[in-house]
């Protein structure tokens, strides 16, 4: 292996050093946030809590359990990746081709070790073994440094070590003690000892550190389980578990379901990597003789295969995301290995393919913990930004607007679900007992061998999974449980738990996670996301998701149907099945399924007439087998039998959320009326700390775009393809993103922070989703010059102005109503979220190949309607030009207080009058009334919206909603508009009068005037002495 390993070490090397770097860069920019953090919360508390519905809507402080998080985040240098895996799936071979030492660990049959072993560097003469009595602690044992460098006097050379002499030293630690009955006193004081060998090994000097962790079944001894937890607790490194059969056996399946439950909650956020072994290549081409391929396509097909049969092992499967099953491109976390052949080109080109994928699936684990902090800091920006908004200055008819927009909003959302109901109730009846059935046998099997193998519960470290739900529920209720206890007292020592009990727990666990929660998730899911997409479809254009009274009174009504003390004080199963889903109802979006199912077996006790609470009588139900059978054919019969209850229970939790809601919404309503003074102040405070809010962001964002990549940097040419006042655009790629630019600010000194303000509104804009807007890509930082924001977007061939100066007298009437109603949509949009533009223009359009317009450069962005600054290019609206120049170019920071969505409204006035057909593409300043009505090629519906829109008084403008509105009328008119019947070419506008047949365009109109004192109507022949437009496509004859 050692030519794969060379091969490999440059990537693995620089995979590594980016990580490290990413890791660093990403504490420093965390050390600015918490100290930013302290800065806000020293000048702002005080204002802050006497904002009852700001803090309900914008959390912009650091709960205690996140904080924690962050201040413990200490990531390791070196990559961290645990070998596991049951005793016979090729664990010893793959750890020696691996570190290239030789085969040096103890071989055998069956469990050869029971410690955890660690593998790090050392060079030739610092090769040593140290012990440490645990994994916790990481405390030497004095004395317990066995030197090792003698094995490798020649290695450095030869890349050979005296095998024979380091498997004596080794094995001597490693061997299980002969005559120590696994599950005494003995064993486990042995085991629990942590060994660590430092080897001069080339794969563990690129940055990797490597753990060979021992298999363990439910009846092997707990300090197994002990220890693995315990590791990855300390070191939260990725799991490679490795396993033969590409059937798998079930062996293997019962050993990796055992890591599940010792692992508890800790399993979620640990990596784990499948690697199926003894992948033999002479047994590959032969399966594929007839296959005239080559061996990387073989090699292919073979690994499509085998992923193909771990699918099917729900064991193990289940733990991988949907995208990740959909296909094995998708799938980062699964390859094949062999080492029965080490010289074969194949096996070379396996192992390096190999290598290479779980290392980049290591060192992307290797980033969670800081990709888990960067995510906690990106929200709380968020909600920052949030506060900015939402403490701009609003009028009393302005929150009597917002107050109206929630009353709407929560009527759709209740009657949404009013309408699932019976879909829930009948798709979890039918499904329930489908999947109980189509389990039963297995859970049955399972529960039976646990039976068998007797008191197994007493050596399982991972019981306490069936005691810890009790107490955590409790903790959260602050009330009794279900009166249920575990059996006798609390302190009763596991080895006196009832046997009946324990396979009750077991039955519990199994049927928690593999029959209710992946029903309750499918159903719930499916109806979350049906309702969510009708109502954000029907809200979207009412109602904005900043809506501080909305979102106060939404999260008082989570506060209700989180609770989980409400949930477990009901006192049967359907109750709690009731609560459950009522409490999902209000979620928006799915987060938590967590199903009390001790409660469902509650049910299952009361059928039975037992008491939940009194310890089971072991000659109750005489045959534990039976009572298990019993147990699960009772519990099937139940299944099904509440649906009416089910139903009533939702609609009346429908009912009062709803009544729940609308007192919210009114008692936040005159609560924010009374604070307007604390507000302002609020917002002046908040607005100084913006920028470097932005900053923060934006370079968290590089760091994790970075690691996207692999630590590959962008391509960024010095060759300038675009200017404007303060950015420089450069050709760009990024890995398989060829077609990019990269925005660069011309002078970050004088325009301190502009650029992270830019690429913060743009990140913003871009993650609505809103058609039409150039998407911001990435953004990226030089190492070396950390000050310096690249802001990397599509690239695109030209923008509006350009083509405008080029093709004015192509464009057509429906060309010009489409672009202006593309853009007054997105505006539309960003005013729905408290976001103004501030500077649409034809050079701020681009468009694609397509000649499809996207708005781009988002510097001028705002939150919030009120404004007291800008920077554009004229022509300003009217109510800014009072105190600046008007015919500067460019202008800045201009201190004038207007309405951004105003400003918004007559720019897009301005376009509108930009793309219309004309003969000379023109921008005047201002645009007049005798401009407007000299384009002659629109309708004058059209012609009046501009005015409107340019109206020198901002409030008699329309809102950026009711542009759209009437642009989708014009635009219902055109496409059912007749051709005039002179050119054939324009749409019929021109009724003649007095026969009012409506005949001709308004340009064939003038013309026909201007021919004739007498112009005569081509239908009946009779003179027009006048003519009006009618743009109602349904009326061509006289009315």
């Amino acid at each position: 292996m050692a030519n794969t390993v060379e091969r490999n070490s440059e990537f693995i090397k620089k995979l590594i050093r980016t990580n490290n770097s990413i890791k660093n860069s990403t504490l420093r920019t965390t050390r600015k946030f918490l100290q930013l953090q302290q800065n806000i919360l020293e000048k702002l508390t005080n204002i802050y809590e006497n904002l009852t519905t700001i803090k309900n809507t914008a959390h912009i402080f650091l709960d205690d359990g996140k904080q924690k998080i962050i201040e413990e985040c200490k990531p390791y240098d070196k990559v961290q990746l645990a070998v596991c895996g049951y005793n016979s799936s090729g664990k010893t071979s793959f750890v020696h081709e691996l570190l290239e030492c030789g085969k040096f660990l103890p071989t055998g049959t069956g469990a050869i070790s029971a410690r955890i072993v660690k593998f790090t560097y050392a060079s030739n003469d610092q090769a040593c073994i140290v012990l440490y009595r645990s994994i916790i602690d990481g405390v030497e044992i004095k004395r317990s440094k066995i030197d090792l460098s003698s094995c490798f006097i020649e290695y450095s050379s030869t890349k050979k070590a005296n095998v024979k002499a380091l498997k004596e030293k080794v094995k001597e630690h490693l061997l299980r003690p002969i005559d120590c009955d696994e599950h005494s006193d003995e064993f486990e004081k042995w085991a629990a000892f942590f060994v660590e060998i430092r080897l001069p090994s080339p794969i563990l000097e690129l940055g990797l550190e490597l753990y060979d962790t021992p298999g363990f079944l439910a009846s092997d001894a707990p300090v197994l389980r002990n220890n693995l937890l315990a590791l990855i607790k300390a070191m939260r490194p990725s799991l490679l578990f490795l396993y033969d059969n590409p059937t798998v056996s079930d062996d293997t399946r019962k050993c990796f379901e055992q890591f599940k439950l010792t692992l508890s909650h800790h399993f979620r956020g640990t990596g784990i990597f499948f690697l199926n072994t003894k992948a033999d290549v002479t047994t590959i081409r032969n399966d594929h003789e007839e296959d005239d391929e080559d061996e990387t396509t073989l090699l292919e097909k073979e690994r499509l295969k085998r992923f193909n049969l771990l699918l099917k092992v729900n064991e193990m499967s289940s733990d991988l995301s949907n995208e990740m099953r959909t296909s094995l491109e998708n799938c980062d976390c699964f390859d094949i290995f062999s080492v029965q052949q080490p010289t074969d080109p194949m096996e070379i080109i396996m192992k390096n393919n190999t290598i290479n994928r779980i290392i980049s699936f290591a060192a992307k684990h290797d980033l969670k913990s800081i990709k888990q902090v960067s995510e906690i800091i990106l929200t709380v920006i968020d909600a920052f930004f949030d506060f900015v908004l939402i403490t701009n200055r609003r009028s009393q008819n302005e929150w009597d607007k917002l107050r109206d927009e929630a009353f709407q909003w929560g009527k759709s959302f209740f009657q949404e679900y009013r309408l699932k109901i019976d879909y829930i109730v009948n798709e979890i009846n039918r499904r329930l007992p489908q999947r109980f059935r189509e389990r039963r046998d297995n859970i049955e099997k399972r529960a039976v061998i646990n039976c068998e193998r007797g008191r197994w519960w007493q050596r399982n470290a991972a019981v306490r999974l069936a005691v810890e739900p009790f107490i955590v529920a409790d903790i959260c209720a602050n009330d009794d449980v279900l009166d249920f206890k575990p059996p006798g007292d609390r302190n009763t020592p596991i080895s006196s738990w009832d046997p009946n009990y324990c396979h009750k727990k077991f039955l519990e666990l199994i049927v928690e996670n593999e029959i209710f929660k992946p029903v309750f998730t499918e159903v719930l899911c499916s109806t979350n996301n049906d309702t969510s997409l009708v109502i954000n479809q029907q809200l979207l254009s009412v109602c904005s998701t900043k809506n501080e009274l909305l979102n106060a009174a939404y999260r008082e009504i989570l506060k209700y149907t989180n609770d989980m003390g409400v949930f477990l004080r009901h006192r049967n199963v359907m109750n709690v099945v009731d609560k459950f889903v009522s409490s999902f109802v209000f979620l928006p979006f799915y987060t938590v399924i967590s199903i009390p199912l001790h409660a469902s077996m509650y049910l299952y006790d009361k059928i039975k007439g037992r008491n939940p609470g009194e310890t089971w009588r072991r000659g109750e139900i005489e045959n534990e087998k039976e009572y298990i059978r019993e147990f699960l054919q009772d519990f099937e019969n139940k299944l099904s039998t509440r649906s009416e209850e089910i139903r009533n229970s939702i609609g009346e939790c429908i009912n009062k959320g709803e009544n729940e809601f609308v007192d919210k919404i009114n008692c936040y309503h005159k609560l924010v009326l009374k604070t307007i003074a604390h507000r302002q102040k609020a917002y002046e405070l908040a607005c100084t700390l913006a920028p470097q809010f932005a900053r923060i962001e934006c370079q968290l964002v590089a760091n994790l775009d970075l690691s996207e990549h692999n630590g590959d940097s962008p391509d960024i040419k010095q060759e300038v393809i675009g200017e404007g006042g303060l950015f420089l655009v450069h050709p760009c790629s990024w890995g398989s993103n060829e077609r990019l630019v990269a925005k660069e600010l011309r002078d970050s000194i004088v325009h301190r922070n502009i650029d992270y303000m830019e690429a913060h509104f743009h990140r913003t804009v871009t993650r609505l989703n809103i058609n039409h807007i150039a998407p911001l890509r990435y953004l990226y930082e030089k190492p070396d010059e950390p000050n310096k924001l690249f802001i990397l977007l599509p690239h695109y061939e030209t923008d509006l102005h350009r083509y405008l100066l080029d093709h004015i007298h192509e464009v057509s009437l429906d060309k010009a109503i489409q672009i202006s109603l593309d853009i007054a949509r997105i505006i539309t949009q960003m005013h729905s979220q408290g976001l103004v533009h501030r500077d649409i223009k034809v050079s701020n359009i681009l468009l694609d190949t397509n000649q499809q317009v996207l708005l781009a450069d988002f510097g001028t962005c705002k939150h919030g309607v009120e404004n007291s600054t800008f920077i554009g290019t004229p022509p300003f609206p009217p109510e800014l030009t009072t105190n600046s120049s008007s015919s500067s170019s460019f202008s800045i920071d201009h201190q004038c207080s207007y309405e951004g969505s105003a400003f918004d409204v007559y720019s897009l006035g301005v376009l509108m009058y930009m793309v219309s057909p004309k003969p000379i593409y023109d921008r005047p300043n201002p645009i007049s009334q005798a401009h407007i009505n000299a384009l002659d090629q629109i309708p004058e519906t059209y012609r009046q919206l501009i005015s409107r829109c340019l109206n020198v008084n901002p409030k008699d403008r329309p809102t950026a909603k009711e542009v759209v509105a009437q642009l989708e009328l014009i635009t219902e008119q055109v496409a059912n508009s007749k051709p005039c019947l002179i050119c054939l070419d324009e749409l019929r506008f021109a009724r003649c009068l007095p026969c009012r047949h409506k005949t001709m365009c308004r340009k064939c109109l003038l013309q026909a005037q201007q021919a004739t004192h007498n112009p005569k109507c081509i239908i009946c022949n009779e003179i027009f002495t006048n003519a009006e437009e009618d743009t109602n496509a349904n009326t061509y004859m006289p009315t």
